[in-house]
């Protein structure tokens, strides 16, 4: 299973996510190919562009802060049961 984030770091980045979507919306496709080096090999692989889409919508959606005191409010207060 790829997650988001693989999708969309396996594309080139966020950009290229964004651009290649919008390339293929203007051309109807439901598959994207596109290359990738491996090593000194160049390796054509696919995406298709459901996945694409639901990558992008959910990229900026996902929570890559790891320090939780930065989402808690100073005011609030936690009690224990």
């Amino acid at each position: 299973m790829t997650t988001i984030n693989n999708l969309i770091d396996r594309v080139g980045g966020i950009d290229t996510a964004k651009s290649m979507l919008k390339r293929a919306k203007a051309k109807n496709l439901t598959k994207i190919s596109y290359q990738i080096m491996v090593g000194n090999v160049q390796c054509t692989t696919g995406v298709f562009v459901d996945d694409l889409r639901t990558a992008i919508a959910q990229y900026d959606c996902i929570d890559t802060c790891s320090d939780i005191a930065n989402h808690i409010s100073p005011l609030t207060k936690v009690t224990e049961r």
